[in-house]
């Protein structure tokens, strides 16, 4: 199971935590694919059915607020698979949280703060190019310096995205450890899910008003450049783009069909 490998690469589980973890993940599994993976098929089939016409930007950001909106309940179903792990993480494996967040900012800021500003906008750039592709097939030189200019435009500041990436770090860290100093008098299901509900929204919305408009504006500019992007696409290229969300319209019925573990 490739996101418990993940997982375990940040905590480093020990042996009567990785039966629980993947015990969880499983359950964890069979949720997002009952409940889940509908709702998402939903939203795929939304946006096929947009891909020929004008694809408007609140459209186009419905995908992440269906993401948002989906927190909540994931949260709500998740918190009695955490209440029998978390509380039973280490002093050690919240170090070697740490340290992989240390070395993980490190790689992220090789790549987006020690290169120059020119730099920044070629891998912005290069990023732009390779999403565009992926669902709309060949662009052409005048697409690809339009997504050279609204990356310019963007208003990405490595800087600020570095504050809220920390932020994160910081919030996540916290949590973990106000529950392990529960684990002598363990948090009730309610008190634990508020608490989790709590960290995913401030993950969602910062709570510092500085990086939360900078979220909010990022999200806003995404979702305009994004339209105006659809609105350069030819007849060609939207054909590419509902054949690409049907093939993902395919992919998910299979997943929502398999009831291996």
């Amino acid at each position: 199971m490739l996101l418990f490998w993940w997982l375990d690469g940040f905590v480093d589980f020990d042996g009567a935590q990785t039966q629980k973890v993947k015990a969880a993940l499983k359950a964890l599994q069979a949720h997002v694919r009952q409940q889940e993976l509908p709702l998402l098929l939903e939203q795929v089939k939304t946006l096929d059915a947009a891909s020929q016409g004008e694809l408007s930007p609140d459209l186009s950001c419905q995908a992440l607020s269906f993401l948002y909106s989906r927190v909540p309940p994931l949260l709500h179903t998740l918190t009695p698979l955490l209440a029998d792990i978390l509380p039973t993480l280490s002093e050690a494996q919240l170090k070697h949280i740490r340290k992989r967040f240390e070395d993980k900012n490190k790689d992220w800021s090789d790549e987006w703060i020690k290169p120059s500003a020119n730099k920044v906008l070629d891998n912005q750039t290069d990023k732009g190019i390779e999403q565009a592709s992926d669902l709309y097939g060949n662009l052409s030189p005048e697409q690809k310096a339009l997504i050279r200019a609204s990356a310019k435009a963007s208003g990405y500041n490595a800087l600020t995205s570095l504050a809220i990436r920390l932020e994160h770090q910081s919030l996540t860290l916290s949590t973990l450890s106000q529950i392990r100093e529960t684990r002598d008098k363990p948090l009730t299901p309610d008190e634990l899910e508020e608490l989790l509900q709590a960290w995913a929204q401030k993950l969602i919305h910062s709570p510092n008003p500085e990086l939360r408009a900078y979220q909010d504006n990022r999200v806003s500019f995404n979702c305009q450049a994004v339209s105006q992007f659809h609105a350069s696409t030819t007849a060609e290229q939207r054909l590419y783009a509902q054949k690409r969300l049907k093939r993902y319209e395919r992919d998910l019925l299979e997943l929502m069909a398999n009831t291996k573990p």
